[in-house]
């Protein structure tokens, strides 16, 4: 019997898996695909509390201003490319001063201006960009370094209740038990709560994302219905989509609003590759984080857009609710590097420290080998896990970067 069944690897699955595993609690967590991070891609996220302030959210409020301030530490221990940049608001004047009062309540800094956004501004100098999927799997390492074990491709049918504990039932017919559950399944997260007996309901929204090639941003900027991200060498346009009751993205034509927004910002709008994510919020727009009719589930759902900025938050607070021991110093996730954007110097001296990143897998993208076996230490079970790794949206390794793949991963396809 493990300590903590931790359902869902996503951002806020894996900071849980981390946090507990490090006090000393045995962990595991179970997830229905191949791979954590299973439904996003290899982009830019936004990490700037402010964009879940003025929405009447005050839960997803109070733990996105602690987690703002607290990825910047994960970032230095976990090696996950973070940038702070500082981030821009234009939004109409209710949801400004709504904002304003929660910066004033929850201790964020911001300054009102005038600027190219428009005649209503708002800078919050202490926001920052980071690799979303690259902090997920530094997160799973970590925590698989520190004890905590993975069950990949349980999709959860059942929950039982037992004297001691709770036992999770999955539809080939596997089972964990565990003296606590924490359901954090994000788009299946309803599904899973009323296999516990508890009755929520989630709304699922496809979101946009639009990568215009050749054009990057100075900083991020958010509007009520979409933001403008920097990266490398590109720019991420992501537009709040349609609400639908299925759990798949649906990918609509949203190129004449990213347009919209690249204008706004001097950009130009050439070379748009649209794709989709879905999020998920509940019916209430706030995070919800409570305990369920069945004993020892606790639901942490709805987070949608700000998952892995209210992670650490949730993390900590989760953990420290419960009579484990200090956090141990652990191991941290290695730092993956990216060679590409390395100097040639920085990539000679790397080549003669490691013979592995002296293989050029790929001239454009630039890929080694030392990356792609790197990624499989990492947790990438398949071509699809390294290529979500490694390469960024709209990129295509072709068959050398398959090749190296297979052999990487023992020559399994």
């Amino acid at each position: 019997m493990y300590d903590f069944l931790i359902i869902g690897g996503g951002a806020i699955g894996c900071a849980l898996a981390r946090e507990l595993s490090r006090r000393g609690a045995s962990v595991v967590v179970a997830e229905r695909e191949n791979d954590v991070c299973a439904e996003e891609r290899h982009v830019t996220a936004l990490i700037c509390a402010a964009r879940a302030f003025g929405k009447n959210a005050p839960v997803l409020a109070a733990y996105a201003a602690t987690g703002e301030k607290m990825l910047r530490a994960y970032s230095a221990a976990l090696g996950i490319p973070y940038r702070k940049t500082g981030c821009v608001a234009k939004c109409a004047d209710g949801r400004a001063e709504r904002m304003i009062a929660d910066c004033r309540r929850y201790g964020v800094r911001y300054e009102e201006r005038k600027g190219a956004f428009g005649a209503r501004e708002l800078f919050f100098p202490d926001a920052g960009v980071a690799d979303g999927c690259a902090a997920v799997y530094a997160m799973r390492e970590n925590a698989a370094t520190c004890g905590a074990a993975f069950e990949f491709g349980f999709a959860v049918t059942g929950v039982e209740s037992r004297a001691d504990g709770v036992t999770v039932h999955s539809s080939d017919g596997r089972e964990l038990t565990a003296r606590y559950a924490v359901n954090c399944a994000g788009s299946g997260g309803g599904r899973v709560a009323r296999a516990a007996g508890d009755l929520i309901y989630l709304r699922h929204a496809a979101e946009d994302i639009v990568v215009s090639r050749g054009a990057e941003a100075d900083f991020p900027f958010f509007t009520d219905d979409a933001v403008v991200l920097p990266m490398r060498g590109a720019c991420v346009v992501a537009v709040e989509g349609e609400d639908t009751a299925r759990n798949a993205p649906v990918v609509r034509d949203c190129s004449k609003r990213a347009a919209e927004l690249l204008e706004l910002s001097g950009l130009s709008g050439s070379d748009m590759r649209p794709n989709a994510v879905t999020r998920t919020y509940s019916e209430g727009g706030d995070i919800i984080v409570r305990q369920g009719p069945t004993k020892c589930v606790t639901h942490i759902l709805g987070a949608g857009s700000a998952g892995l900025t209210v992670a650490p938050a949730i993390a900590v607070a989760f953990a420290s609710s419960y009579p484990l021991g200090a956090p141990k110093q652990t191991i941290p996730a290695q730092s993956h590097v990216r060679v590409r954007t390395l100097s040639v110097a920085e990539r000679n001296a790397l080549a003669r420290r490691r013979g592995d990143y002296a293989e050029i897998v790929c001239a454009s993208p630039f890929i080694t080998y030392g990356e792609i076996a790197d990624a499989v230490r990492s947790g990438a079970k398949d071509l699809r896990g390294i290529e979500r790794r490694l390469l960024d949206e709209g990129e295509s390794g072709g068959a050398a970067f398959a090749e190296a793949a297979y052999r990487a991963l023992g020559g399994a396809k």
